[in-house]
């Protein structure tokens, strides 16, 4: 039995977990680019953390003999545990519905939160707290509907299981069959952080996936697959770059029809992707007009059979310019002026 864990060790693992969980969960909420669950990680994270500063209550006993000091800390870990269960409600609402619904209950919180915080002395704090009490156990009981209206199945065990423990708690202290053994909830509480934990965690992978697909997406254009231009915004210009103008597609469009310019460009791009490097960027700028962002050792024989292959290929050929890639207005006008200079002398033949 000596060797089992005891429950002040049990308390303190609890702790510095609650405090570790509570971290880490804020840092993943700052990786999120989506307002919905950023504030959701935010507010649970937060609440986590008010959770391990209510088990310092658990963990150590406040036997100064400061009464001052003795009262102090009593409202703190009781406020923190108050505060914990709002913004798990708050983080449960912004996480399903992307706000919090329930802002009326900042007129109970708020004002008991008050006149716990300024009773001057433990007979009043012990009557402004049991008035508090029973606001938490309001709280627990319309949080608990909210987890199950709103289907949050990963929390479905663990907040149930704190609302058992603060039910236990009430029929011990009414019954007075109350012990400190049988006080759950604690317990309960750590049991809800913790699943609070392996839901977040869980879900962060898809929520990353979910935000790299969207901004991927963001950056593709839509008929050609190749990059748009917001590629631009991201990159850190290297290589060269090229500026591609298909010949004569005008005429293409006004001979077979949009339909038929529409699967040119896409045969493009798919040909000039089946040729160039996995680091190289086949990028639409608009209409007929590409860039090729490519760090070729010879560029201007990579491009010249990039030119050769699409004709045969495709049977149209293109004009470009090249120019360094340090900085796309710059890079852009020089290539644009090489371009409009090859058009003019394949006009002449």
């Amino acid at each position: 039995m000596n060797n089992l864990l005891k429950k002040e060790d049990f308390y303190l693992i609890a702790l510095g977990s609650s405090l570790i969980s509570g971290v880490v969960i804020i840092l993943f909420g700052k990786n999120i680019s989506k307002k919905q669950y950023k504030r959701a990680y935010l507010y649970f994270g937060i609440s986590i953390l008010l959770i391990s500063i209510y088990l310092f209550d658990y963990q150590f006993r406040l036997t100064s003999g400061n009464v001052v000091m003795f009262l102090t800390l009593k409202k703190i870990f009781l406020l923190s545990s108050y505060f914990s269960l709002f913004l798990y409600l708050m983080g449960i609402e912004q996480y399903v519905l992307g706000f919090f619904k329930s802002k009326w209950l900042n007129f109970a919180i708020f004002p008991i939160a008050f006149l716990i915080a300024t009773s001057p002395n433990f007979s009043y704090y012990v009557r402004f707290s049991q008035i508090g009490n029973l606001f938490v156990l309001f709280l627990i009981i319309y949080t608990l509907i909210v987890i199950f209206a709103y289907k949050v199945e990963r929390l479905y065990f663990s907040f149930t299981f704190l609302a058992l423990c603060v039910a236990e708690t009430i029929f011990g202290l009414l019954f007075d069959t109350f012990t400190e053994y049988d006080f759950l909830l604690g317990y309960g509480l750590i049991t809800v952080f913790l699943g609070l934990s392996i839901k977040l965690t869980l879900d962060y992978k898809n929520i990353i996936l979910e935000n790299q697909y969207f901004y991927e997406k963001s950056l593709t254009d839509p008929l050609t697959g190749a990059y748009n231009r917001e590629i631009f915004n991201s990159l850190n210009p290297a290589g060269y770059f090229v500026l591609i103008d298909l010949d004569k597609f005008k005429e293409y469009n006004d001979k077979f029809g949009h339909k038929k310019g529409d699967e040119l460009l896409k045969g493009f791009v798919s040909f000039i992707k089946g040729r160039i490097r996995q680091e190289d960027l086949i990028i639409r700028i608009g209409g007929d007009e590409f860039v090729i962002i490519t760090n070729a050792h010879e560029p201007e024989k990579f491009i010249e059979r990039l030119r050769r292959d699409v004709y045969k290929e495709l049977g149209i050929g293109f004009s470009y310019g090249m120019s360094i890639f340090n900085n796309f207005s710059k890079a852009y006008k020089v290539a644009d002026k090489k371009l409009y200079n090859m058009k003019k002398n394949k006009s002449k033949l």
